[in-house]
């Protein structure tokens, strides 16, 4: 799944850090959850479109490209949201519980410290953690390190899925043959 991410992986951000991101991102598969959650929302999207717009047989007045367009938008600000706050999260989070920390880029940081850390008797190697783990949470929350690298590439994957989904359910549908564009399929 790396591979899939390689803006976020080639960042100097990752470099300077990489244990830390590899454990969140590989470890932890934050690349794995964030390609899934694209493709599940573009296919429930593409599925509401296509089924619930485009296969009504006497009213085609949702099945043209402007809604598909606003679907096309709407399956990218979910994931592009759902990837910067419940993937990467908050760190001013109270509750420990919330889908903002739970499951975040923050708290699998401070974990990992504890675990590295923990029966360290080198204070200097736990400096360094602790410090690292300071720096990644202060630029996470000054918008820097991976946070919209990571945002911005499962948005991509989530526009993309949603596009082949497209070309994928066109074809069982009574007005939306041709949405986004005639082909593969011929308009009736």
């Amino acid at each position: 799944m790396d591979k899939l991410f390689f803006f976020v992986t080639n960042s100097q951000a990752w470099k300077d850090t990489r244990e830390f991101h590899e454990n969140f991102f590989v470890t932890h598969n934050a690349f794995m959850y964030g390609v899934l959650t694209a493709i599940i929302v573009a296919l429930v999207l593409a599925l509401v479109f296509y089924f619930g717009c485009c296969n009504k047989r006497n009213d085609d007045s949702m099945a043209n490209t402007g809604v598909w367009a606003g679907f096309l938008l709407v399956t990218g600000l979910l994931v592009f949201l759902t990837a910067n706050f419940a993937f990467i999260g908050k760190s001013n989070v109270a509750d420990s519980q919330s889908i903002f920390y739970k499951h975040s880029f923050y708290k699998a940081n401070t974990e990992f410290v504890i675990e590295k850390t923990r029966d360290n008797q080198n204070q200097q190697q736990v400096d360094e953690y602790t410090t690292a783990r300071q720096k990644i949470e202060t630029d996470l929350n000054n918008g820097k390190d991976v946070r919209y690298s990571y945002s911005l590439g499962c948005t991509v994957y989530s526009l993309l899925f949603f596009y082949i989904f497209s070309l994928l359910f066109k074809g069982f549908t009574y007005q939306g043959i041709a949405i986004p564009h005639p082909w593969p399929h011929k308009s009736k």
